[in-house]
């Protein structure tokens, strides 16, 4: 049986109101981490959260903690550079490129947007799941395993 929020709230809003916090943020956290139309901001101690609410190209987030992100990939504004751009421009300006080139020879990206981490495929079948996100796709393609045979 499913508790309702209502009555989580009548029940521990006065009689616990720290667990009522901490319930209040993991249930927060859970509706942005599921939907892509909201975004927590990167900064670190910032608590904030973004709603994309148009669908235009603009994906820069001016936050009220006074830093801007790119609500697409997370990370830094970097307009006019597209997501693929800054990302590649990081990598090749890390301090460990040997270790970079590597990777980038050698993996690819995880397809779920709101991971990206690179994989390596060592052996086995096309069938890839991501150890960070358990996205399941295909290595060729990159697209969803549900939609292989």
């Amino acid at each position: 049986m499913v508790v309702p929020y209502s009555l989580f709230v009548a029940i521990f809003e006065t009689t616990n109101p720290t667990l009522m916090k901490r319930y209040q943020r993991y249930h927060c956290q859970s509706y942005t981490d599921d939907n892509a139309m909201v975004r927590w901001c990167p900064f670190r101690n910032c608590d904030y959260a973004a709603n994309k609410l148009d669908y235009t190209d603009q994906n820069i987030v001016n936050c009220l903690c006074g830093e801007s992100y790119c609500f697409k990939c997370g990370k830094e504004s970097h307009s006019p550079a597209t997501c693929k751009m800054q990302t590649e421009w990081s990598i090749k300006n890390s301090s460990e490129s040997e270790n970079v080139n590597w990777i980038i020879a050698n993996t690819k990206q995880c397809p779920n947007a709101k991971c990206g981490k690179p994989i390596e495929k060592n052996q086995g079948c096309n069938h890839m799941q991501c150890k960070m996100c358990n996205a399941e796709f295909c290595w060729i393609c990159l697209g969803e395993w549900k939609q292989h045979n």
